[in-house]
């Protein structure tokens, strides 16, 4: 084989490897992206049902209150 099919053949081959561990790189980096919307999504989720919570306690405390005010 003369030097410059050879030369092709490398390069082929390094653009072959490149793109694999490219597309290898991206699908990691998308998974890892949903993973950390999931964990932030949760947590807005538990952070919303905690506020609920308390400002249900807080209204059902001022009634109780007023209540006894009256």
């Amino acid at each position: 084989m003369s030097n410059e099919v050879v030369s092709r053949v490398s390069g082929d081959e390094s653009l072959a490897a490149n793109l694999s561990a490219e597309v290898v790189d991206r699908a990691n980096a998308v998974s890892t992206e949903a993973s950390l919307r999931v964990v932030g999504d949760e947590s807005i989720a538990s952070n919303l049902s905690t506020e609920v919570v308390e400002r249900e306690n807080a209204l059902s405390t001022e009634a109780s209150l007023r209540v006894v005010g009256d």
